[in-house]
């Protein structure tokens, strides 16, 4: 999807979904409720988790939605807290940019019924730069019973009987789960416990890799699908107000631009409306006419 026809006629079909964010009027229909951990936001009519839609380009800064998310290592947190992330900022598609804003505005106004304190933290971003939301999705999920250790790099205090009567063989997903070389060993370490869950990134009706999944989302336009949750926090140097905007699914409008930075030898770039090259001292457009005559640049006699 690249042409402008297509790009307003998407903004007209998703702007009559009542999930999306910018929808007139949305923000009274919803209210927060006691979850797990704090509180999520529901539907006032619903029992079930509002999951609201906002379309926005996604930013390379900080964007970790590859298989170990954003995790480094055990120097900064435990690879089974792992998250994949990803900042959505306005996008330049003219449709899309005020809808952007009142999404926005509505996020941090359900920030603001729910919050205890000023310091409001982890989903809005307002600075220099301009507005961010950032999403996050937990990449392994808890067992609720341990599995078979395959491939077995890590030996369990198990004899064969008991692997072969209480555990089950390892789903294929977490099995052939890839990481980068030096996170191996931790991985292979948590996936009789933890499994691997893909994030849910579609270009169309196909499916996006894990594996691709970080070189897709950069620059692209997306709609998100998510959910809103929060969390109350006391601590030592002060209480705060963690919000979260849950991942669900992710689909790609229109994909990053062409990456400028490409082999030379193949050929001249274009930007614009017009197009130059240099033929023996003549500056000339597309259609080969002549314009501007100058020498080409060279070394000097007295070089």
């Amino acid at each position: 999807m690249t042409t402008d026809n297509e790009l307003d006629n998407y903004h007209e079909n998703v702007s009559q979904l009542d999930k999306y964010l910018a929808t007139p009027g949305l923000l009274n229909t919803l209210e927060w409720r006691p979850a797990k951990n704090g509180h999520s936001v529901f539907e006032k009519t619903d029992e079930t988790h509002f999951i609201g839609i906002v379309v926005g380009s996604v930013a390379e800064y900080r964007l970790n939605a590859g298989t170990r998310g954003n995790y480094i290592n055990s120097t900064y947190g435990s690879l089974p807290k792992a998250k994949y992330q990803f900042y959505l900022t306005k996008p330049i598609v003219q449709a899309f940019r005020a809808d952007f804003d009142r999404a926005f505005d509505l996020l941090n106004g359900l920030q603001n019924q729910v919050a205890h304190t000023t310091h409001k933290k982890d989903m809005l971003f307002e600075q220099s730069g301009g507005r961010m939301i950032r999403f996050t999705k937990s990449i392994f999920h808890k067992r609720s019973v341990r599995v078979r250790d395959s491939p077995p790099p890590v030996k369990r205090k198990l004899n064969e009987e008991e692997i072969e009567m209480n555990l089950e063989e390892m789903d294929e997903e977490t099995k052939n789960w890839t990481v980068p070389e030096e996170n191996e060993q931790e991985l292979d370490a948590i996936k009789p416990d933890y499994r691997a869950i893909p994030l849910r990134v579609y270009s169309g009706d196909a499916f996006i890799e894990p594996t691709d999944v970080n070189n897709v989302l950069n620059g692209a336009l997306v709609e998100v699908m998510f959910s809103i949750h929060h969390t109350f926090i006391k601590k030592q140097s002060g209480p705060q107000d963690s919000f979260q905007a849950e991942i669900e699914q992710v689909t790609v409008i229109k994909p990053r631009p062409p990456d400028l930075t490409r082999d030379p030898r193949a050929g001249r770039m274009t930007i614009g409306k017009r197009s130059r090259h240099l033929a023996k001292g003549k500056e000339t457009e597309n259609d080969g006419k002549p314009t501007t005559s100058y020498a080409t640049a060279g070394p000097s006699k007295s070089d």
